[in-house]
């Protein structure tokens, strides 16, 4: 059974069409949108300007263990250990003087310069023998074996404090 239309046919007929409103638009902007924005512009920047620094402030290091590299090398190609040790003396003296300055490190020898390396490496100790840099690296022939010197090196290097 058919319900009758309460509305007559003739009636609907004559209603215009529904009007759909306009989607909103995402342009311009709310004012919240463009602060978001400015404050990720904010936040790139600094975080750029902070490796750019990082990188700068790092840029020494990677120096140095470039020519560790290179004196590793001819150590295998030479077996020359005298060398090699004076080479990473002379290269861990850079770059201490670059991290803390020439007046506090240029004057260390000897034992004072083994303590000094030692105390500023806390989290990757690597232990050489007892006054390695003090006398033993004047031997004839040093004691300490060229692996644990290079890694000795690579690591404070990398990770002095």
């Amino acid at each position: 059974m058919d319900k009758p239309s309460a509305i007559p046919e003739a009636v609907l007929k004559q209603l215009a069409p529904i009007v759909q409103p306009e989607p909103v638009s995402l342009w311009p902007l709310a004012p919240g949108w463009w602060m978001l924005a400015a404050l990720l512009l904010l936040i790139i920047g600094c975080v750029s300007y902070w490796l750019y620094q990082r990188a700068i402030q790092r840029r020494y290091r990677k120096q140095a263990l470039q020519l560790l590299d290179n004196y590793w090398q001819q150590y295998q190609h030479q077996q020359n250990l005298t060398a090699f040790v004076a080479a990473c003396n002379q290269l861990l003296k850079q770059v201490a003087m670059t991290a803390y300055g020439r007046s506090q490190v240029a004057g260390l020898t000897g034992d004072l310069w083994h303590q000094f390396l030692v105390s500023h490496q806390p989290n990757h100790p690597v232990q050489l023998p007892d006054g390695f840099f003090g006398i033993g690296q004047y031997q004839p022939q040093p004691t300490c074996p060229a692996d644990k010197l290079k890694d000795f090196t690579y690591r404070w290097i990398n990770h002095h404090v």
